[in-house]
């Protein structure tokens, strides 16, 4: 039994890793199909957008709402 237990706890993190969005990007842009350039401009925009948040409101739901406001409005769409 004791043999199993390392496989079974790597392949249910790596099962959590992929499945959790807050792990991933979560986030896909249609107007930007170099994977490398989304990436880059995702984390630019991403930093930009949370910093805004933080100022609208604090920490919880409405920061949330602040946050995928501005990413959508910087053309940002949730990825399923």
């Amino acid at each position: 039994m004791r043999r199993l237990a390392l496989p079974i706890v790597f392949l249910s993190l790596c099962l959590l890793v992929a499945g959790c969005p807050i792990l991933g990007k979560g986030w896909t842009h249609p107007d930007i199909s170099n994977p490398r350039l989304e990436d880059t401009v995702f984390a630019e925009h991403k930093a930009l957008c949370e910093d805004q948040a933080a100022k609208v409101a604090a920490k919880g739901p409405e920061q949330e709402k602040a946050f995928e406001a501005c990413m959508r409005a910087k053309g940002w769409e949730k990825a399923d």
